[in-house]
């Protein structure tokens, strides 16, 4: 669905986007604020490295100079991006444009003395969030002017597919926080949304080193790059929940596995039915019904 620009996008507004590095979406979004609207643009990540050749690539594409600021933060440091935010704040004044994107992916057991990759994923991917709302937000609506915050969530984080619990775990809380600040946001001028990529080729799925560009070459066909994500987000900062496709699942099979897991709960099926060997054809059946597939 298309939508009218923003009255935020514009040149001199200031956006600040955390896991920015180049390789990834938040690298994307940084490009269309610096390329397309000349925003004024704070590029977050934690490799210094990585900022730098983002920097270097920004500049080799045209992107204005003087546009670009980087900073070395930790998002999952309350105190970092607390001091993030009063130097951007002390800065420009303002923020008109928030994008809370930093997150990892490490492997983790829903049992077995997996701790540590717990840790490490809710306090970077829900964290980082939190962090990041908590240091900027309340600015932003004292600003009393038009203003966005996006984060970026999973849809795991909505259908919790067995594998990486701790990482849907994160996600889902995201999920949660951002739905609650969208609510408690309605009073303003300042709204949230949720970026829900679908399958995307990205340093974060690939494993790559975010000092490098991701090979494009080897993007699977099944795959959306991060450039499509980007400009889907900003075709839809009209919607809350910007779920975006990918190049074998369309929107109507999303719907059929969200609807199948919340029937769950509804049904009182067992948990997660949907990977269950004894509900595969029946999840089957219902997902070749709702997508118009027999």
């Amino acid at each position: 669905m298309s939508t009218s620009i923003p009255a935020y996008l514009k040149a001199d507004s200031v956006a600040v986007i955390t896991g920015a590095a180049l390789g990834g979406i938040g690298y994307e979004i940084a490009s269309i604020c610096l390329k397309r609207f000349s925003m004024k643009t704070v590029l977050v990540d934690q490799s210094q490295s990585a900022l730098e050749v983002t920097s270097n690539a920004l500049i080799a594409d045209g992107v204005d100079e003087s546009n670009i600021v980087t900073r070395n933060v930790d998002v999952s440091d309350a105190k970092e991006v607390q001091d993030l935010a009063n130097d951007v704040f002390q800065q420009y004044g303002k923020v008109d444009f928030l994008v809370l994107n930093a997150g990892k992916s490490v492997p983790s057991k829903s049992y077995g003395g997996d701790l540590e990759s717990w840790t490490k994923l809710m306090s970077v991917n829900f964290g980082g969030v939190l962090n990041g709302t908590q240091a900027f937000v309340e600015r932003m609506v004292a600003q009393d002017s038009p203003a966005g915050v996006v984060v970026t969530g999973s849809k795991q984080g909505i259908t919790n597919p067995p594998g990486n619990p701790a990482y849907n775990a994160s996600k889902a809380a995201v999920k949660s926080l951002t739905e609650s600040l969208a609510h408690d946001l309605i009073p303003t001028k300042v709204s949230a949304h949720l970026l829900v990529p679908g399958y995307t080729y990205t340093k974060l799925t690939t494993g790559g080193g975010a000092e490098r560009e991701v090979d494009a070459s080897k993007k699977p066909q099944a795959a959306w790059s991060a450039a499509q994500v980007a400009e889907e987000l900003f075709s839809r900062l009209n919607e809350f929940y910007i779920i975006c496709p990918d190049n074998d699942v369309k929107w109507e099979l999303d719907q059929a596995r969200m609807r199948y897991n919340l029937d769950d709960i509804l049904l009182k099926r067992p948990a997660l039915s949907r990977w269950n060997p004894e509900y595969a054809e029946a999840y089957n059946q219902f997902a070749a019904k709702e997508t118009g597939k027999k």
